[in-house]
């Protein structure tokens, strides 16, 4: 019998995402994205910074020596308030930033992302760094606003890209 994954699920209304009401800690992500739970987010504003290292010692490791995340991540219509830290990490799920605006800089350098993975109308304030990044899937960063620096050195599509 299969176990049934968990899933950290915080749905708010557009009206209170815009008046700033609803915020959880970046903490309770990382604590969720630690325990292996998948994460569904949508009109909620993430105050502080993703970063995985600080959960690191709870997360699996493959013989990339790279973090393994095994959960769906679908942060959709909000705001990270923070960077995001993730490098030399393995997304083995599908990753889902649709709309949502990243305030701080996001650091993917040398992260694999198996799955599905969509960014797009999604908008980067600080810089952003998908150097020796690996997207075996469909990755979409349609629509997609960079208003600092991106990197993409190196990065590897082996599936269809869309940038439009």
């Amino acid at each position: 019998m299969e176990e049934e994954r968990k899933t950290f699920e915080r749905i708010g209304t557009e009206e209170d995402f815009k008046k700033g009401l609803n915020k959880v800690p970046a903490d309770e992500v990382l604590d969720a994205i630690a325990k292996g739970w998948g994460i569904c987010i949508r009109y909620y504003i993430i105050e502080g910074c993703l970063d995985i290292t600080g959960v690191a010692n709870q997360l699996d490791q493959g013989d990339d020596h790279k973090w393994s995340i095994k959960g769906d991540i679908v942060i959709c219509d909000g705001e990270i308030r923070g960077n995001v830290e993730s490098s030399y990490t393995t997304f083995s799920g599908v990753m889902r930033f649709i709309n949502t605006t990243f305030s701080g800089y996001a650091d993917f350098r040398f992260a694999t992302f198996s799955g599905f993975v969509d960014f797009s109308s999604a908008t980067f304030s600080g810089d952003v760094d998908f150097s020796d990044v690996t997207f075996s899937s469909f990755a979409d960063f349609s629509s997609a606003t960079f208003s600092s620096s991106v990197y993409f050195i190196n990065a590897a599509f082996s599936g269809p890209a869309y940038f439009r």
